[in-house]
């Protein structure tokens, strides 16, 4: 009985330790799982609207059992759930949120985040579209020339309201109307809107719509007024003339704009181009004013602005041109800006582009072949170039591009039928003549004339180089300081230099044409405001040495 009694206490005594070992072996084994679940993947968003949406993800794994997900919001805790997915509400329309999610397990152990980027639907607009109330209106002289302007009249609705434009040419009744080139808030009058009239339509625009309304169309467009008695510039020998064959004497200035304001986008003169403008410059005694061209505004190429490219370009400045001679003066109408291909014309080219320079010229030409009162500027600043590649291009040249010389560029002038008087500009920025003569493109009108541009800190900027450099070119044909000033830089004010530039040409019967008529704020203008008011030293010299002049 004893013995029975101590093997039943022995093997409940067994048992028990069993239950022991296994209690501690299972509590061993849940103090050692650290290794969190796999983080959650495949995130996407649905069901977004302008204040809710819904993130869900594939599910993770763990050894001991994923328990859930923590979520959240912009980097603060959401919420947590032990679904596949996570809804949010109550959010801001047309917002971008960042929502995170983790796993977690039995341990208490977390996966890393994985994250998405969500959006609410935008916000309901309680914009009202533009309706116009007062009808657009034109100002300007109906005239072959001149530049009408639009109005956009009055609008209601909700801000900001743009307007966009279309000029329109009519009859004479203001019926049969036909869309034109212009885009733009202004028009110029070309010959082909003689005897017709003219509107605009103006659509004006906002994030909810858009209306057009149209102006009343002008009176008939009449034709432009008879020139003045003629005075044609041409050379003989070294000399410039008029059509009466006296010697003329080109003291002027240059303004600039027309070179960059297009290719920037913004315009196409960089600053007033009126009959006050103009009637400014005059007053200074000026005979002539020198503008400088873009080669993809004048074709309308290259992301050139439609608006301020092509026909709109060439009418404006024509027009332009027209009120510089109605007020006395000549023009010089250069190719400034020009690239090869596909890229911009945004500064100087070293030598012109085969590509579309030619185009320009021959554009520049047909605008003003009858108009013996502008001379025409093959290239302003000619630079890095030998002069083999001046005069004829191509593979005389090292550019990285197929140029074209001064040979090609003066023929595709005289391609057109155009006479006009022609400037090649030197090298070096134009301020190096000393093998002009020798690689002078052949003219068979020999109406060319040599440019220079004479600034201080030029390499030519004293009277021992203009000697030795300009006055042999000037014995032999006329020469225009093309671009002229005190210092290239405009790092003064002072008129040291400009003095002895000016006075030299003035002995040796050179032209000038002094850097520029633009308010830029600093020594290189010559105006504070375009009633002409001079703006420094510099300025007062210059104005009071033209008074002094025929």
């Amino acid at each position: 009985m004893v013995n029975a009694t101590f093997g039943r206490r022995m093997a409940a005594c067994a048992s028990a330790f069993l239950l022991c070992l296994v209690f501690f072996a299972g509590s061993s084994s849940a103090s050692r799982d650290r290794r969190p679940p796999t983080t959650p993947s495949s995130l996407a968003v649905s069901g977004a609207s302008a204040s809710s949406f819904t993130v869900s993800w594939r599910a993770s794994t763990d050894r001991s059992g994923v328990s859930g997900y923590d979520v959240w919001l912009n980097g603060s805790a959401a919420g947590k759930t032990s679904t596949l997915s996570y809804s949010f509400y109550s959010l801001t329309c047309g917002t971008s949120y960042t929502v995170a999610v983790d796993a977690y397990d039995t341990a208490g152990n977390h996966s890393s985040r994985a994250s998405i980027t969500a959006s609410t639907s935008a916000c309901a607009s309680t914009a009202t579209a533009p309706q116009n109330s007062t009808p657009p209106s034109i100002s300007g002289t109906p005239q072959v020339g001149q530049t009408l302007t639009a109005a956009t009249g009055s609008w209601t609705g909700t801000a900001p309201i743009t307007y966009a434009y279309q000029w329109q040419d009519c009859d004479s009744a203001g019926a049969n109307c036909v869309a034109t080139s212009g885009a733009s808030s202004t028009y110029a009058l070309s010959s082909a809107d003689q005897g017709h009239t003219i509107r605009v339509r103006v659509t004006g625009s906002n994030s909810a719509g858009s209306s057009s309304a149209t102006s009343a169309q002008t009176t008939v467009v009449q034709a432009a007024p008879a020139p003045p008695p003629s005075s044609g510039l041409h050379v003989s020998g070294n000399r410039l003339l008029d059509a009466s064959g006296n010697l003329v004497r080109l003291h002027g200035i240059n303004y600039s704009g027309t070179e960059y304001a297009c290719i920037q986008g913004w315009g196409i003169f960089d600053g007033p181009s009126d009959d006050a403008a103009v009637a400014a410059m005059r007053s200074w005694n000026s005979n002539v004013v020198h503008i400088g061209l873009n080669e993809d505004c004048i074709l309308g190429i290259n992301g050139a602005p439609a608006a301020y490219s092509g026909s709109n370009y060439m009418n404006a400045i024509v027009a332009f041109v027209n009120r510089v001679h109605a007020h006395g003066m000549y023009a010089e109408v250069s190719l400034m800006w020009a690239a090869p291909g596909t890229q911009q014309a945004l500064d100087h080219p070293a030598i012109l582009d085969a590509d579309h320079a030619g185009a320009a010229l021959q554009a520049i030409a047909n605008a003003f072949k009858n108009d013996p009162k502008t001379f025409i500027g093959l290239q302003s600043e000619p630079h890095a170039i030998t002069w083999a590649c001046w005069k004829n291009g191509g593979s005389s040249c090292s550019v990285g591009y197929t140029a074209l010389g001064m040979q090609g560029a003066l023929d595709a002038v005289r391609s057109t039928g155009a006479t006009n008087v022609v400037t090649a500009s030197g090298i070096d920025y134009a301020n190096n003549l000393s093998q002009w003569l020798t690689n002078k493109p052949a003219d068979s009108l020999n109406q060319l004339m040599a440019e220079a541009h004479v600034y201080g800190g030029n390499s030519c900027a004293s009277t021992s180089c203009l000697d030795a450099n300009y006055a042999p070119v000037a014995a032999s044909v006329p020469i225009v300081f093309g671009e002229t000033g005190e210092m290239y830089d405009g790092s003064s004010c002072g008129s040291t230099n400009v003095s002895t530039f000016m006075n030299w040409a003035d002995a040796h019967s050179v032209g000038y044409e002094a850097w520029t008529w633009d308010t830029w704020g600093n020594c290189s203008s010559l105006i504070s405001d375009y009633n002409g008011t001079p703006a420094n030293a510099y300025a007062n010299w210059v104005k009071g040495h033209y008074s002094t002049l025929p």
